[in-house]
């Protein structure tokens, strides 16, 4: 049998601009949840559709720093994993009056897992493998 070499994956400083932007999609939905939305406010800092629309650019901002292959994918798996960030930091911190850190970084964790299930499902496989599954 061959050995098959381990591609070793290794964090530069777009992945870890990457990890912040999406720290930064928790961080406004939680600025988002603890603002003052009362009707005494002239206007809040932020609204529900400005807070989805920033964090959807963040998103595929995050997405254009972690894919080099298969860009269009990466956009829209990206996008998705944003939106579920901020529609379930909305949602969670709905009730709460304060936050833990590891609460914000299960926010983070499991908003992200449609867009990460997205991005692994479809996916391109490397040619190797494909050949290998023909034989």
């Amino acid at each position: 049998m061959e050995d098959k070499k381990q591609k070793e994956f290794t964090l530069t400083a777009l992945h870890k601009l990457g990890i912040v932007i999406f720290a930064a999609i928790g961080g406004l939905s939680i600025i988002y949840s603890f603002g003052d939305h009362s009707a005494f406010a002239e206007e809040p800092f932020l609204n529900k559709t400005k807070l989805f629309l920033i964090n959807a650019v963040l998103g595929l901002a995050g997405g254009l720093c972690f894919g080099k292959q298969q860009r269009p994918l990466m956009l829209f798996s990206s996008l998705i994993a944003a939106i579920g960030i901020t529609g379930l930091g909305i949602f969670y911190l709905s009730w709460r009056d304060s936050v833990y850190t590891i609460e914000l970084v299960l926010i983070l964790a499991i908003g992200a897992v449609p867009g990460i299930f997205i991005f692994q499902k479809f996916k391109a496989k490397p040619a190797t493998e494909e050949n290998e599954s023909n034989a």
